[in-house]
């Protein structure tokens, strides 16, 4: 919805190559909500750090289709030492 709301004919067309232009906005709205949840972490409770803690790795070390990950090894090494967790090894 949001890259929607930023380009309202983002979805006008069928045409795989019309659509292809608008790729690099939309992984860079899920790297920032992937990024949210990675700083968010350090605030949740028991009950939703393990869920968070997994959605967030599984979307952060994904590359989409770009040969790297969603989130940078630098960003992750930032949000492993503000939870204070070891970073576990990635492809």
């Amino acid at each position: 919805m949001k890259l929607q709301s930023h380009f309202p004919a983002a979805f006008a067309s069928n045409d795989a190559s019309y659509k292809k232009q608008f790729y690099p906005e939309a992984r860079r709205i899920l790297q920032d909500y992937v990024l949210a949840v990675g700083k968010s972490l350090a605030e949740k409770d028991s009950n939703t750090y393990a869920p968070s803690l997994n959605v967030f790795n599984m979307y952060a070390r994904q590359d989409y289709c770009t040969g790297e990950p969603l989130i940078s090894r630098e960003a992750l090494k930032e949000i492993n030492q503000q939870i204070g967790a070891f970073e576990q090894n990635s492809k």
